[in-house]
Order: C-alpha cells, then sequence, then structure tokens
C-alpha cells in the first residue's frame, strides 16, 4: 500500500513487512528517490508517519502497549511525543515548516 503526498518534498509511505517506511522524493516522479528511512517509534507497536517538511521533520502518531495513540514528531532522528491532555488520542496529521502541526484529539 501507498499513500502519497504531492507536496513538495514528496512522501511515499509504504507497508513493509517490519512497519512503515517513508521515501523522500525530490519531485512528484518516485524514480528521483533520494533516501529511503525507517520510522519505528521507539517500544512503539505501530508507528504511522502523515506529513513532512521542507527541513525533513516527520510528523504523525504511535501507538503503545496499552493501544494508547501519541503524536510524535522526528526531527534529525530524535523523536518527541506531542500528547493533549484530556484526549482520548493524538494524531498529528501534517507539519508545516517551522514546526506548525495539525492536531487530531478525540476528546471523551
Amino acid at each position: 500500500m501507498v499513500h502519497r503526498s504531492l507536496t513538495a518534498p514528496s512522501l511515499l509511505l509504504v507497508t513493509t513487512s517490519v512497519g512503515w517506511a517513508v521515501l523522500l522524493a525530490s519531485g512528484r516522479a518516485p524514480s528521483r528517490l533520494e533516501r529511503l528511512h525507517p520510522i519505528n517509534f521507539p517500544l512503539a507497536t505501530s508507528t504511522t508517519a502523515f506529513g513532512i517538511n521542507d527541513t525533513g521533520e516527520i510528523a504523525g502518531f504511535y501507538t503503545d502497549a496499552a493501544s494508547n495513540s501519541h503524536g510524535f514528531v522526528c526531527a534529525g532522528g530524535a523523536f518527541s511525543t506531542v500528547d493533549v491532555a484530556g484526549a482520548r488520542g493524538t494524531q498529528l496529521t501534517r507539519i508545516k515548516n517551522g514546526g506548525r502541526l495539525r492536531v487530531s484529539a478525540p476528546t471523551p
């Protein structure tokens, strides 16, 4: 399964046997592939990336062992968790330049 964003740099999410991989392409054509980077939040049971900005910061969410979802930002290979207080779970669905995030966080 492949999901594709048409913003530059392009973000392709590919399901692999070990989880998700993010393919960064310099244009819309996958033939201009620059690098492959696996996205696996430490100790998560699953990790999903939703967005990437021009500086390579990646946003998405991961599921922990208790089946709770948490937003994350990955910048320079370092992960940070983003949770909304009082929400049943947090998902980051977009990251813009400068680190502005689009957040989905349903409340009880």
